[in-house]
């Protein structure tokens, strides 16, 4: 309870500097410093953001209890992991994800100095500590991180009714007022800006007009835009709108973190199995998992981002053409050796072995492997996109240039030793 506090506190007075900071810049306006309060009031009252708090105080509480064998808890409270805490406190993972930010920053190094209560330092007594100063530990911040993979990865995909609101819900949210309402608003909810298309390779298979030109970019949601969309409307609505811009930032972090983490995993596959990181490959991979995100969203939902990395390498891997071959097995070998450090093997296998390929309709769900989600999902979606793709076609005529001259260069060299 003590830690719970703490953190709270800690989080309010980082956020109330934030607030202040930014109101005192002259270009932010009435409204939006007005809107900023709102937000700021808005979270402390708010039921969703206390539960998640104390998933995250409970969490650090029962890892440092285990770390330091102060206290011998039961064998079912030592292994709390990320699902029974959230049960526990009746969170679910998107809330979870959201204040889990605010408690890990806020309890760094760097904003603990300026925390309520240590002001030991201000006062010229630098050997002074407070009785407790919010602080995480390396030890508990890197578990948390860990603990914060998983839900990228799995927990925040998945339809559980017993977390009520989830990720998917605020995806289709936006899908579908996206639709309805992008004339009279002019705002993009759905893709994110960070999903795009802004790489070269995505603008070279853009559509365009009727007169060649491509379409312009879309309005993202922002502060003043925002701001300005709900000056006139009635309460009902602002507080619609704000709600729902505020899943909108952090949806847009998880998904900057999904596209980071993901470009990494499938540069360490690749390096597993001697291909590097300058390989087509590589980069062709990420822009079709970039390609599932943007347009085939719900492909996630229930299942681990990595069944689509994995999708992607060897659908990529076979268009691009290369030799040696880069099959399934291969890559699932590699994933098994480069997940296995972290998760287990037995959680490897039972990531590529155990999926729902879809959704039954009266006989139950429709389960199966990666090389069976692979045939049964992601080439009848994937496959005109992989096909007609003028950057991957590109690519696959450079990666044959290469291997032709290399196999010309080998045999020369083959035919002066003879």
């Amino acid at each position: 309870v003590v830690f719970y506090y703490h953190a709270l506190e800690c989080i309010l007075n980082v956020e109330s500097k934030r607030l202040f900071l930014a109101a005192r810049k002259e270009r932010l306006e009435k409204l939006d410093k007005k809107y900023a309060m709102e937000q700021m009031s808005e979270m402390v009252m708010s039921k969703d953001f206390h539960q998640a708090l104390l998933s995250c105080c409970v969490m650090c509480v029962v890892k440092a209890v285990g770390t330091t064998h102060k206290l011998r808890p039961g064998t079912d409270v030592q292994s709390m992991q990320v699902y029974q805490a959230l049960t526990v406190c009746d969170s679910n993972p998107f809330e979870f994800q959201k204040v889990s930010e605010f408690f890990a920053r806020c309890l760094s190094v760097e904003f603990a100095k300026e925390a309520p209560g240590n002001n030991q330092k201000k006062n010229g007594d630098d050997s002074a500590q407070s009785a407790m100063l919010p602080v995480l530990p390396q030890l508990l911040r890197r578990d948390f991180e860990r603990s914060e993979y998983n839900l990228l990865e799995s927990f925040l995909w998945a339809r559980d009714h017993k977390f009520g609101s989830s990720l998917p819900d605020r995806l289709q949210d936006f899908q579908e007022h996206t639709e309805k309402h992008q004339e009279d608003e002019g705002i993009t909810w759905w893709p994110v800006q960070s999903l795009h298309p802004t790489l070269p390779e995505e603008i070279m298979d853009l559509p365009t007009d009727e007169d060649g030109s491509l379409v312009l970019s879309p309005k993202f949601p922002c502060t003043s835009l925002i701001a300005s969309a709900i000056e006139e409307s009635d309460e009902a609505y602002q507080a619609a709108m704000a709600r729902r811009f505020a899943d909108y930032k952090c949806v847009s972090r998880i998904i900057e973190k999904i596209l980071r983490r993901s470009y990494q995993r499938i540069a360490a596959l690749c390096a597993n199995q001697d291909i590097p990181s300058a390989s087509p490959l590589v980069k062709h991979a990420w822009l079709a998992f970039r390609y599932i995100m943007r347009n085939h969203i719900y492909l996630f939902y229930d299942r681990h981002v990595d069944h689509w990395i994995l999708c992607c390498l060897y659908g990529v891997a076979k268009q691009l053409g290369m030799e040696p071959e880069v099959k399934f097995s291969k890559i699932i070998e590699a994933y098994v050796s480069v997940r296995g450090p972290d998760l287990g093997d037995v959680t490897c296998q039972r990531i590529v072995r155990n999926i729902k390929i879809e959704n039954g309709s009266g006989d139950g769900d429709q389960w199966g492997n990666v090389i069976t989600l692979y045939n049964k999902v992601f080439v009848p979606i994937m496959k005109e996109h992989l096909i007609y793709s003028k950057a991957l076609e590109l690519a696959a005529k450079q990666t044959k240039a290469v291997m032709r001259f290399a196999l010309d260069e080998e045999m020369a060299d083959s035919t002066n030793i003879v």
